[in-house]
């Protein structure tokens, strides 16, 4: 398997000549189809330079943004500027050729069982309030960051995921 060829401003636009000057990326209009898109198809996606791992991470903050979605209530933290950062340094490293697994790039969320590194892990529990932050990330965290996932933040979670509905 051959990593894709690298990618410059200069390719960009080559790119778009050959697909009639459209823009690679997905209208706002286009943002539930990509949505619905398996991890599969959205490596795919990546590897083709259909759209870039920035690019998939801003959709996944305009979708936790919604005003009428449910992004409030699921994510617990969203690490914005971290996720944003992380997806540039994706998009570098695959403009050089390097993808570390089919998962590299891809926006990701951590429910609230697993510690990040700098965060409380409250496990859905109010008895955990005022625990002490971990000081390392779990190792499926770490190996997921290992793995070039992007992690764009924490959802929550039932009391130490116990149980199908909860007060959280």
């Amino acid at each position: 398997r051959t990593a894709p060829p690298p990618r410059s401003p200069t390719t960009a636009s080559r790119s778009r000549r050959r697909t009639g000057g459209a823009n690679l990326a997905p209208a706002r209009s286009d943002m539930s189809s990509l949505c619905s898109r398996t991890a599969a198809q959205l490596s795919a996606d990546l590897a083709l330079s259909r759209i870039t791992s920035r690019r998939l991470v801003e959709i996944a903050l305009e979708k936790i943004a919604e005003p009428t979605g449910e992004g409030s209530r699921a994510f617990m933290k969203v690490y914005r500027d971290a996720a944003l950062t992380e997806a540039d340094a994706s998009d570098r490293l695959r403009e050089l050729g390097i993808v570390r697994s089919p998962i590299e790039g891809l926006p990701i969320s951590v429910k609230d069982l697993f510690d990040v590194g700098g965060d409380v892990t409250l496990a859905g529990s109010k008895a955990l309030e005022g625990s002490q932050p971990a000081k390392h990330d779990a190792v499926v965290v770490s190996r997921l960051r290992a793995a070039g996932a992007i992690i764009i933040g924490r959802t929550a979670t039932v009391e130490f995921a116990f149980g199908g509905g909860g007060t959280n």
